[in-house]
C-alpha cells in the first residue's frame, strides 16, 4: 500500500499513551520508535503525526517537530488554514459506517466555513 502512492502513513506512537504527562525522555521515546519502526516495516518516509486522544502542549509538539516530522494533526474537527502551525492541524473525521452522501456533507460544511 505504501508503494502505491495512493496511501500514506503516519505514526502514533508506540504504546498510544497520552504525551502530556509523561517525562521528556518518555515522550521522545515514543515519538521516535513509532517512527522508526513504521518506516523500517513499510520502507517509507513517515513524515506525519496524530496526537494520541488528540493531547497536545508545546513540549510535545516540539519534540514532535524536532523528530522530524513536517506537521501533526490533533482531534479538533475543521480544516486547515494556511496560517495554522502544522503541528497543531484539526482534520475532519471520517468513521468506516459514514455514508458517502454524510461525507459530501462533511466536505461540503468545510468548504462554506472557510470562504
Amino acid at each position: 500500500m505504501a508503494e502505491s502512492g495512493v496511501f500514506s502513513f503516519g505514526a502514533h506512537t508506540v504504546s498510544h499513551l497520552i504525551l502530556t504527562p509523561l517525562s521528556e525522555g518518555e515522550v521522545r521515546e515514543e515519538i521516535r520508535k513509532s517512527k522508526v519502526m513504521l518506516e523500517q516495516r513499510l520502507g517509507a518516509r513517515i513524515d506525519w503525526f496524530a496526537y494520541p486522544y488528540g493531547r497536545i502542549n508545546a513540549k510535545v509538539a516540539k519534540i514532535v517537530q524536532e523528530a522530524g516530522y513536517f506537521g501533526a494533526f490533533g482531534t479538533n474537527d475543521g480544516a486547515s488554514e494556511t496560517s495554522k502551525n502544522v503541528f497543531t492541524l484539526p482534520r475532519i473525521r471520517v468513521s468506516g459506517g459514514e455514508s458517502l452522501k454524510t461525507f459530501a456533507a462533511k466536505l461540503e460544511s468545510v468548504s462554506v466555513k472557510e470562504e
